[in-house]
C-alpha cells in the first residue's frame, strides 16, 4: 500500500499533490516547468530505476519505469545475494551473466558509504584438493572485489578472502549439495556510521 493521500496545499510548481490512481497506487502529482527531468524510483525488495522524463509545452508527459526485483539486499552484517555469482569451470573468470547481480551489489556499496569495510568471501565446493580449492577461492574472492573496484568502489573498502572448502553451507557430495557450497558472500566488516 502506497501513501495515504495528505492534506492540499498549493499546488504550485513543486509542490505534490498526493492522487490516487484507477489501479489503487499512490503517487504524487508535481506540476513541473516543460523541459527534461530525470527520475529515479525505488522500492523495498527492488532494483531503483531511473529515467528520462520530457514535459512538452502542453504539459504532456510519458515515462514508463521497470522495476525489477533486486537480487541483492543490505541485511544486518552482511550483504544477501539471492542467486550465485558463476564463474568459468575451475577459473577465476566471472560469467556475464553474473554482472547484473554484481552491478546491484555495487550499488547497494554506493549507496551506503557508511560500509567502510567489506569482506568478500569465496567458497568451493569439496571436489579436487584442499590445496587447489583454497586457491581458487581466493582468486574467485580478488576477480569479484576488482569488477567491484571497476565499478567505481574504492578498493581500501573491499578485502577478498578464501576458504576453500572449509566452510561448507550443507555436508553430502552431489550437485545439489556442491552448488550450495561453491559461493561469494559479502561481510560488513566496519561501518563508519557505528551501527552493527
Amino acid at each position: 500500500m502506497g501513501p495515504e493521500r495528505g492534506p492540499d496545499r498549493s499546488h504550485g510548481a513543486g509542490n505534490p499533490r498526493w492522487e490516487r490512481s484507477p489501479w489503487g497506487e499512490a503517487g504524487a502529482r508535481i506540476p513541473v516547468r516543460p523541459g527534461s527531468y530525470d527520475l529515479t524510483a525505488s522500492a523495498e525488495g527492488y532494483r531503483s530505476a531511473k529515467g528520462t522524463v520530457t514535459v512538452a509545452k502542453d504539459g504532456s508527459a510519458t515515462l514508463t519505469l521497470d522495476m525489477l526485483p533486486s537480487k541483492a539486499d543490505l541485511s544486518g552484517s552482511r550483504i544477501d545475494i539471492k542467486d550465485s555469482v558463476y564463474f568459468e569451470t575451475s577459473k577465476a573468470i566471472i560469467k556475464p551473466e553474473s554482472f547484473g547481480l554484481l552491478d546491484e551489489v555495487a550499488e547497494i556499496l554506493a549507496n551506503h558509504p557508511e560500509l567502510s569495510r567489506v569482506r568478500i568471501e569465496g567458497h568451493t565446493d569439496d571436489r579436487g584438493g584442499a590445496d587447489d580449492n583454497q586457491k581458487l577461492s581466493q582468486a574467485r574472492a580478488e576477480s569479484v572485489r576488482a569488477y567491484l573496484i571497476g565499478k567505481g568502489i574504492a578498493e581500501s573498502r573491499l578485502e577478498a578472502a578464501g576458504f576453500g572448502e572449509s566452510r561448507p553451507l550443507v555436508k553430502g557430495s552431489g550437485e545439489p549439495v556442491w552448488s550450495k557450497n561453491r559461493r561469494v558472500d559479502f561481510f560488513i566488516v566496519e561501518r563508519s556510521d557505528g551501527a552493527k
